[in-house]
C-alpha cells in the first residue's frame, strides 16, 4: 500500500535507501482514485445480462459529493456460489470523495446516512433501468473509501496502486518497477504499488517473479509447482 510503503521507505528506513527514480514516483505519480461501492442481493436472474455494463444516466446524479454521469455495474451470475440460483448480486463502482466520506466518518450516525441515502440513489436509477428492481432487493451494502482504507489499508480507499496515466502505461509495456532498494541487499517490494497495473492478479504476480528473481541470484532453479513423483517440476 502506498501509506505503507511510504512509512518503510522514509520513515522506517530514514529514506536511506532511495534513488532519483524512486522519489519520483512517490512524488510525481497519482494515485488511483478513490472508490465509492453498492453491491445489492437481488431475487432476479441477470445471468442474461452483460457481466459489465458502463451505461450514460438520464440526468446526472451526486453520490457522495461527486456528480456522477453514468454508472459501471457489475453481476456475477458467472459464479453459482455467490447467489442461490434465480438470485443475482450486483455491485456499482464510482468515482469518491475520500476527504467528504472521511469527514462524515467522525459522526457514525450521519456517515450511516450518508450510505443509506448513496443506495436509495442507486437503486432508483437502477429502478429506471430494471422496472421492478427494488422491490427485488434482499441485501445493500456500500463500501465508501473510508471502509476500504480501514479493512485493507488501500491509500485513501484507492482501489489500484498509481493511476492510469501514459507513464503508467510504457511502464506496464516496458520493464516496470523495481522491487528493490538501491544499497539494500536482501530486501524486496511487492504489490500493487511496484506493478504498474495494480490489480489482485499482478500483486500475486509480483511475489511470484520476487522469488524468481532470488532464485536466479542464488544460482537455484526457479519451479512453480511440486512435481508429482517420476515427474519433474517446472
Amino acid at each position: 500500500m502506498r501509506r505503507r510503503w511510504r512509512t518503510t521507505i522514509f520513515d522506517l528506513l530514514e529514506g536511506r535507501y532511495l534513488n532519483h527514480t524512486i522519489r519520483t514516483y512517490y512524488r510525481d505519480l497519482p494515485a488511483a482514485q478513490s472508490i465509492l461501492q453498492i453491491s445489492l442481493g437481488i431475487a432476479r436472474d441477470f445471468s442474461r445480462e452483460p457481466p459489465a455494463l458502463s451505461f450514460p444516466l438520464q440526468r446526472p446524479v451526486v453520490l457522495g459529493n461527486v456528480r456522477q454521469e453514468r454508472l459501471v455495474l457489475k453481476h456475477y451470475c458467472f459464479d453459482p456460489t455467490m447467489a442461490p440460483p434465480g438470485k443475482s448480486v450486483l455491485s456499482l463502482w464510482c468515482e469518491a470523495d475520500y476527504d467528504h466520506w472521511k469527514s462524515l466518518r467522525a459522526d457514525r450516525k450521519q456517515y450511516r446516512a450518508a450510505k443509506e441515502q448513496v443506495a436509495q440513489q442507486v437503486i432508483a436509477l437502477l429502478d429506471e433501468r430494471y422496472p421492478g428492481l427494488r422491490a427485488q432487493i434482499e441485501e445493500v451494502d456500500v463500501a465508501t473509501p473510508v471502509t476500504y482504507e480501514r479493512y485493507t489499508g488501500n491509500w485513501r480507499g484507492a482501489f489500484a496502486g498509481w493511476a492510469l496515466t501514459t507513464r503508467k502505461m510504457s511502464m506496464m509495456m516496458g520493464g516496470g518497477m523495481s522491487k528493490a532498494l538501491p544499497g539494500l541487499d536482501a530486501f524486496y517490494m511487492i504489490g500493487q504499488w511496484v506493478e504498474p497495473g495494480g490489480n489482485v492478479e499482478l500483486s500475486a504476480a509480483s511475489g511470484r517473479d520476487v522469488v524468481k528473481d532470488i532464485c536466479g541470484l542464488e544460482g537455484k532453479p526457479f519451479r512453480t509447482g511440486i512435481a508429482e513423483e517420476g515427474q519433474p517440476s517446472r
